[in-house]
């Protein structure tokens, strides 16, 4: 159980979380609530939580904007170390006027996530100062400039603030926010292209469109851009509805020289401005090598 592995520091921080009425506990998730009526939530984040130098601004921007999402205000959000490592310590009010204090702290293994909400600010704050004068990081994140995404056969230089999460068959990166909201960078090495005809480009917007026209709520427009080192290539963006949520998501499909389709894409909250998700794109192939 989490509880126990945070005790001994097997998450990748040492400390002892506050004891009280247990509302959920699990290896990955411990909900508890003291007799004064704070609630605290500790998770272990596994896609982990990306806090390097040079991403201050980028994070801001992420805070800010999953806050927005999730109905919250943030008061105060900063970044400090402990130790050898970096954490994010975020204030918020919610529109129930009571108040949440996060600190968010990037470990070898992911992140650890802990919250602690109450309906007055200074005994929010102070149960976070005490976090942060009780808590030892065993296990700092390591970030390299370029990650290997075996599953896709390539290797890449990540956009600012997406870290690598393992995935069956294809390379994922994520950039994370608060309360689960994320961007997504895919690579998939689809396999040898099965398109026929003299005009690829015309067949390829074809089969990118046919891709996604099950998709709920969809809507999809595909069009020729210039290569990136490859044989051709499209560009094709999509707006879409996941969970009664409309997100958005810009595809690069391209036929390498071997004759395999690869499919590239940024997935984002309709919020992230669509030059933004191209920006990721072009990071990726600008430092795309295969394996």
């Amino acid at each position: 159980m989490l509880a126990k592995a945070l005790e001994l520091g097997r998450c990748g921080v040492q400390w002892t979380p506050p004891e009280g009425s247990v509302g959920e506990h699990t290896d990955a998730k411990l909900v508890v609530t003291e007799d004064d009526g704070t609630l605290w939530t500790i998770q272990l984040l596994p896609a982990g939580f990306a806090i390097g130098p040079g991403e201050e601004a980028a994070l801001s921007d992420d805070i800010h904007e999953s806050a927005r999402v999730a109905g919250s205000r943030v008061l105060e959000a900063k970044i400090g170390r402990i130790g050898e490592g970096r954490c994010a310590r975020v204030f918020r009010q919610w529109r129930d006027r009571s108040f949440t204090g996060q600190l968010i702290i990037p470990v070898a293994n992911g992140a650890i996530d802990v919250c602690v909400g109450g309906i007055d600010l200074d005994v929010v704050r102070a149960a976070l100062d005490g976090v942060l004068a009780n808590l030892e990081i065993t296990a700092p994140a390591e970030r390299t400039t370029e990650v290997a995404l075996a599953d896709a056969g390539i290797a890449c230089e990540p956009p600012l603030r997406f870290l690598p999460v393992p995935a069956d068959g294809k390379g994922v990166l994520i950039r994370s926010g608060l309360d689960g909201w994320r961007r997504m960078i895919e690579i998939w090495r689809i396999g040898r292209h099965k398109l026929k005809g003299k005009d690829l480009h015309a067949e390829l917007v074809e089969h990118a469109n046919k891709s996604v026209v099950d998709w709920p709520g969809v809507q999809t427009e595909a069009h020729p851009i210039d290569d990136f080192g490859v044989c051709m290539q499209i560009e094709q963006f999509v707006i879409f509805s996941e969970r009664g949520t409309e997100k958005q998501a810009l595809f690069r499909w391209w036929i390498a020289g071997d004759q395999s389709l690869w499919r590239l894409s940024s997935v984002a909250p309709t919020g992230v401005e669509r030059d933004a998700m191209r920006r990721d794109l072009e990071q990726v192939q600008e430092t795309f090598r295969r394996l």
